[in-house]
This record gives structure tokens, C-alpha cells and sequence, in this order.
């Protein structure tokens, strides 16, 4: 199939899901009519830009159209220092809670909220594009276009990380099977790093003035999967750079020239913003039609921030004793419905009930604030409903660090955050939201809760060793 096609296998799909028409044709368009690198690992963001739309209507977009086999979604594990996508999966099952850049030749946790670039590619099958044979481009498009983040900016001017790399560019070429070039390279103070980043080889030699070699000649060698080199210390100067490949591959190579300062600086590069992890985790049309994809891996992923909510009733117990356990257990599922509903209109995700309660998460404090005053108002609207006050709300928040892990087929939580959390529902009486300074703190919330009744209390909370500030929101 090609996309001449293209409206024909996937337009009653998406039409299906309830995209608009005009959307659909967009896509169609875009797909026929942009070049190769526009169809490669797109940016929702980008995308929503360049076209007018709305970022959840783009985002929405290309996860359908992954779902219709229109794209293929790559969950990128990327380099804060150099951009690199070190790490590609198909799904976030498989992505690993560490990774390696080569490049950098650093270590890294990896953090859902931002380590992870999800990105959507065209698939072969609507249309074939270079950039499917990475070895089969040019060697400028294979590094600066295939490799490297298009998101990665120099901090502080705005330029396009790339143009570090050309600026200390030293060698670039394919080396094909059984090929040897000769090259003259100069070299500065600080370091030549050698890479073919393709099949995961690279050297390192360092320059320095106090060098005690005195040779003109660097030499490396690709053989049986590894690279090598005849000198790790040179002085700074010319030198003639010759590269032999024994090998049947064919090797995409650089040189580049790094600072004295490459293996210990703390430099990392700013980015555009992407799809994370993290915002993906939280979008209701994701959880929705990939739905038992939102799961880790066994060992879990950090997260560096999130927030998260509990509700829970007042009186339930008595509850079902007033009313009968049929009448009552219909009401608390129907108070979820109502508070679920709240919960998805903030950018909010569901994570689990307990009992009466729910858990539920948020990319932010203010959208947990914001929910949580929607659910006290929408629960009341529910009572009026019902003509009897039966149902009566308490929530907790808090915002902190954590571990996503995968319970019974879904993403939970895990650590600290979550006792309190919890602990800080506890605290609530009936239609209140308590809520901790993490919360209060964020930009925005404190006009949230301004017309409102707003105290704070002193609480030792149990796991903690010392008491903490607690807010206490309530409508009236």
C-alpha cells in the first residue's frame, strides 16, 4: 500500500474515532506532499504549530493514526547532554530504567517526565521514506538529521544543537566494507572522540600539551566489531588520520573535537518542548486505545514529579447501614463516574479505587486543585440530584517524587509520596481539600482557593518525624 491509498484503509477509522473530516485531509495532504525528514520522528508540538491546531488535537491525531498502522510511535530514550536518542522501543514496557549514552560517555537514571521522547514516524507500508535506511543517506543526513535530536538547542543562543557538533566536526564519512581513508586532522587541547554511534563502537584519545608522544599519526582500525586506535595521548597539532575497515559493514564515522572539560562538565542542552512520558501517561486517548501498553517494565521508572490525588467519603460506613448495601453501592459508583469524569477533564488520570476512595494523578498541582474543587462542586450538584446529601467528599493532595510501577495490568505508584498522600486525605473532614505546601506553592493555586475558607494546621503525619504545614480549602 502506498499513500495514494491512504484515505481508502484509514479515513472510516479515524472517522470512526471522531476526528473531523478537515483533520483527516490535513493528514492525507502532509503525508502526500512533505519530504522525507518532515514524515520522520514528528513532533506533535511542532506539528500543532506549523498547522494551527490545538497540541491535545495533535497529539490526538497521530496516536490514532499509530493505532491505524498509519505511523509507528517510537519511545525515545534521549541524552540530556548531546540529544541523542541512545534508545529506541515501541513500547514503554520495554524501556530500561538506565541508559548509556555513548556519545558522552555517561550514565543516566532514566526520569518519565522527561527522559523519554515519544515521536511518530511514517510507516513503510503508506510510504517508503530515506530515513527508513539510515545507511542509505547521505553521511551529513545520517548524523545531523538521523541521529541527533531536532529539539536540542545550545542554551542560552537558540541555535539547533547540531551546529556544536559541526562547528567541532574534525572527520565524517561512510567508511565502506573493506575501504581505508586517509585524512589530515587537527588537534586542540581537550580531546578527539571517534564514533561510529551505528554499530556502537568509539575511541578516545586525549590531547594535551605535556603529551609525551611524539607522533604525526593516529591509525584506527574497525575489525570483528571493535575499534582501535594506536595512540589514547597526543600532543596538540597536525596529524595524519588514516581509518581501515576490515570489516564487511559499512561504518558511518566522525571525529570531533571536545573540551578539556567533556568527561566532567555538568553541561546539559535545552530543549523544544516534545511528547514525554510523563504527558502520554496522562492523556486520556492514549490510556484509551492502547490500553495495556501504559505499563513499566518490572524494575519500574522514577519519576521526578508528580502529583497525586485521594479522595475518599465521610461516613460510608453508616452509609450502608442507613440505606442498604444496594442503594448505597450504586450511589459510590456513581459518585465515581461524576468524579472520574473531573478527573479526565484536568488532564488527570485515573489510577485506581479503593473501597470508596479514589487515586488519581495530575502533570501538575494546579490541575489537581483545579479537579479537586470541581469534584466538591459536581458532588454537590450529584446530591441535589439525589435530593438527600449522601454522598460527602474529603481529598487529599500532594506532589513529590516516585517510582511508576505495573499493578494488575495497570500503572500505579510507588514511595513516599503516596503515604502522604494519603495520610493527608486523612486529614480532611467532609467536603475538604487538605493539601500540603508542594501544592500551595505552585504558580497559580493560591487563586484558586481565594474565595474560599483557607486554613493551615501543624500535622504529624504517621511515617514522618516531624510535623508538617497542612491547608485546609473548604467552599464555604
Amino acid at each position: 500500500m502506498n499513500h495514494i491509498n491512504f484515505l481508502k484503509k484509514t479515513e472510516s477509522f479515524l472517522l470512526e474515532k471522531k476526528l473531523d473530516q478537515n483533520l483527516v485531509n490535513l493528514l492525507e495532504t502532509f503525508i502526500k506532499e512533505s519530504d522525507d525528514l518532515s514524515l520522520f520522528r514528528i513532533n506533535p508540538y511542532y506539528f500543532a504549530k506549523d498547522h494551527s491546531l490545538s497540541e491535545n488535537q495533535s497529539i490526538d491525531l497521530f496516536l490514532y493514526s499509530a493505532k491505524a498502522g498509519i505511523f509507528f510511535m517510537e519511545w525515545l530514550l534521549l541524552c540530556p547532554r548531546c540529544g541523542d536518542p541512545v534508545k529506541n522501543f515501541n513500547k514503554l514496557l520495554h524501556v530500561q530504567n538506565q541508559y548509556h549514552c555513548e556519545f558522552c560517555r555517561r550514565d543516566y537514571q532514566t526520569y518519565i517526565d522527561d527522559s523519554i521522547k515519544i515521536s511518530f514516524t511514517i510507516h513503510p507500508d503508506i510510504r517508503k521514506i530515506s530515513f527508513h535506511d539510515p545507511l542509505n543517506l547521505t553521511i551529513e543526513d545520517y548524523q545531523y538529521k538521523y541521529l541527533f535530536s531536532r529539539e536540542g538547542k545550545i542554551p542560552g543562543l537558540g541555535n539547533k544543537f547540531t551546529v556544536f557538533f559541526r562547528n567541532r566536526e574534525r572527520f565524517l564519512k561512510f567508511i565502506e566494507p573493506g575501504e581505508t581513508i586517509e585524512a589530515d586532522l587537527v588537534a586542540e587541547k581537550g580531546f578527539l572522540e571517534g564514533n561510529d554511534l551505528f554499530h556502537h563502537v568509539d575511541f578516545l584519545i586525549q590531547v594535551k600539551e605535556d603529551s609525551k608522544n611524539d607522533t604525526n599519526e593516529i591509525k584506527a582500525i574497525f575489525e570483528n566489531d571493535q575499534l582501535t586506535v594506536n595512540q589514547y595521548e597526543i600532543k596538540p597539532g597536525n596529524y595524519k588520520f588514516e581509518i581501515i575497515n576490515k570489516s564487511n559493514l559499512k561504518i558511518p564515522f566522525s571525529v570531533y573535537q571536545l573540551d578539556e572539560d567533556f568527561l566532567t562538565s555538568k553541561f546539559n542542552i535545552e530543549f523544544d518542548p516534545y511528547l514525554t512520558a510523563k504527558s502520554l501517561l496522562n492523556n486520556k486517548t492514549f490510556r484509551d486505545i492502547f490500553k495495556g501498553e501504559d505499563i513499566v517494565g518490572a524494575s519500574g521508572l522514577s519519576i521526578k514529579d508528580v502529583t497525586l490525588l485521594f479522595t475518599d467519603l465521610k461516613g460510608s460506613t453508616s452509609l450502608y447501614e442507613r440505606i442498604g448495601d444496594l442503594k448505597a453501592f450504586s450511589l459510590v459508583q456513581q459518585h465515581f463516574d461524576e468524579v472520574a469524569q473531573v478527573i479526565v477533564r484536568n488532564s488527570g488520570v485515573l489510577i485506581k479505587t479503593i473501597g470508596d476512595a479514589i487515586m488519581a494523578s495530575f502533570l501538575n498541582p494546579y490541575d489537581a486543585m483545579k479537579a479537586s474543587i470541581e469534584m466538591l462542586e459536581a458532588i454537590e450538584n450529584f446530591n441535589q440530584r439525589q435530593h438527600n446529601k449522601e454522598i460527602i467528599l474529603k481529598i487529599g493532595i500532594h506532589s513529590g517524587s516516585s517510582i511508576a510501577v505495573t499493578l494488575n495490568e495497570r500503572i500505579d505508584y510507588f514511595g513516599q509520596i503516596v503515604n502522604i498522600a494519603a495520610r493527608v486525605q486523612g486529614v480532611a473532614e467532609g467536603e475538604e481539600i487538605c493539601f500540603t505546601r508542594e501544592i500551595f506553592n505552585f504558580p497559580n493555586v493560591d487563586e484558586l482557593v481565594q474565595n474560599g475558607k483557607l486554613e493551615m494546621e501543624e500535622h504529624l503525619l504517621k511515617g514522618l518525624s516531624k510535623e508538617i504545614p497542612i491547608y485546609k480549602f473548604s467552599m464555604n
